[in-house]
């Protein structure tokens, strides 16, 4: 489920991000039984979070208004002293919580973290000493093992991403969406989104995008969430291939080269993919192959979780659900008449869909074989007992490095784990023993941390 707030309040209450996170943090009750009669006080509740009382106060009077908390005045006694004010839920808003059977589905440890008097203390990845919360470097750069607090604003953006992932921390949100339900506008979401990268808080992000061929048209952007800032929740390995030039490029990295060859007409590169597939991605920028290369890693997480045994040799992998999905993710292009008629910039005339459809399908089934092989080479690991769930990499690294997550985490493998292929299928592992050892260069790559444009930039320079 969402949290709490999001049923107490709904996403087009005015109210703000400082009330909608006071009101989640009442609604866990602290840690205490939650009852209608339980009152809050202004200042033992910002003492608690480590905020300003005025902030605190602030958000209750929204919340009066928002006709979810009623405010208690007890007169003061005798002649001195002054009139104690607390705060309780509204009727309706307790009736409401009382209806909520369970807290949170995932990352419940994590969730109630972000919303306790926990100080959220974490080291910035790359910085300045006066960065903003967008964490775009400005003024001198900040010494090695600089940190960075994560504001009660930046909790709430954490916990509305959290409360919709998966059990991988994986979750696809659009930025209208997170404004809706944190009270803040889709400008500020964005540069808190830079603040939660800079602090190692979104593995990767893959951005949305509006295109024709994908049955929504509108693609919203996906996140991978560090569910591991607390403790491991599972494991992670990163396979570095022996042959770098030959896994340079991904399956949508070859597609896109054979389909702006065939656009172009030049012949320069051999067209392996069926005339069909070349004209339901003909004209696509190249945005769209970055998507459909995280269509293929999700497709292909599925295939290893289920059939790794079977990957192994080359007998065909029929999952009847997966072809099903591949068919509901793309768009059927409109009937074109006759085929020897272009019509419009893309999708000329004569598209097989269920040959497109098909050959995504196998392109999903190649993406789960060369992972399988890759990773089979640490064969003292029982894989196919655990869930597997691929994180992109960096979008120009191809399969030079390849990165997954595991749950649970497997005996004769660490935590974090760094294949490095030395001969054709052998491969050593690196002596680092957690990500944080990794060179920051190196974490970019393999997908472990991302960071804004800027920021990348100005690492590159």
């Amino acid at each position: 489920m969402a949290l709490y707030v999001d049923s107490l309040l709904g996403k087009r209450s005015q109210c703000g991000a400082d009330a909608r996170f006071l009101l989640e943090v009442m609604a866990l009750g602290l840690g205490h039984s939650l009852g209608s009669s339980q009152e809050f006080e202004v200042k033992a509740l910002a003492k608690l979070l480590h905020v300003d009382e005025r902030v605190v106060s602030s958000a209750f009077s929204e919340l009066v208004n928002a006709g979810v908390l009623n405010r208690h005045v007890t007169p003061r006694v005798g002649r001195g002293g002054r009139a104690s004010v607390s705060f309780k839920l509204s009727q309706q808003a307790a009736e409401l919580l009382g209806a909520i059977s369970q807290p949170y589905r995932h990352h419940s440890e994590l969730l109630r973290a972000l919303f306790s008097g926990s100080d959220f203390v974490l080291p910035v990845l790359v910085g300045k000493s006066q960065a903003d919360e967008s964490g775009v470097e400005r003024g001198a750069r900040q010494p090695l093992k600089a940190t960075g607090r994560l504001s009660i604003r930046n909790r709430l953006l954490l916990a509305a991403l959290l409360s919709r992932s998966d059990r991988f921390g994986e979750v696809q949100v659009s930025h209208p969406e997170l404004a809706l339900c944190t009270g803040m506008t889709a400008e500020k979401v964005k540069n808190r989104l830079h603040r939660l990268m800079s602090l190692g808080l979104i593995r990767r992000h893959v951005p949305g995008l509006s295109s024709s061929i994908f049955v929504a048209g509108r693609v919203s952007s996906t996140y991978f969430l560090n569910i591991d800032v607390l403790k491991s929740q599972g494991a992670i390995a990163v396979h570095i291939a022996h042959d770098l030039e030959a896994t340079s490029f991904s399956h949508a990295d070859r597609l896109h080269a054979e389909v702006r060859s065939n656009d172009k007409k030049n012949g320069l590169i051999k067209l392996t993919a069926p005339v069909s597939v070349l004209r339901f991605f003909s004209g696509q920028k190249r945005a769209v192959f970055t998507q459909l290369q995280h269509l293929l890693n999700r497709y292909a997480s599925r295939l290893l979780t289920l059939y790794w045994q079977s990957l192994i040799d080359e007998a065909p992998v029929d999952d009847v659900e997966l072809r099903g999905q591949v068919n509901a993710d793309l768009r059927r292009p409109e009937p074109a008449g006759k085929c020897e008629v272009a019509v419009g910039p893309r999708r000329e005339a004569c598209v097989d869909f269920g040959q497109v459809c098909e050959y995504v399908y196998s392109l999903a089934v190649e993406v789960a074989r060369e992972y399988r092989a890759r990773f089979g080479q640490a064969d003292w690991v029982g894989f196919s007992d655990a869930e597997i769930r691929i994180l992109p990499t960096a979008d120009d690294l191809g399969y030079r490095a390849i990165t997954i997550m595991i749950r649970p985490a497997l005996m004769g493998l660490n935590r974090f784990a760094v294949l490095h292929e030395t001969t054709p299928g052998v491969s050593n592992i690196w002596p680092a023993k957690g990500e944080a050892e990794l060179d920051l260069r190196n974490r970019l790559d393999f997908g472990l941390v991302t960071l804004p444009l800027r920021a990348r930039k100005a690492l590159s320079q």
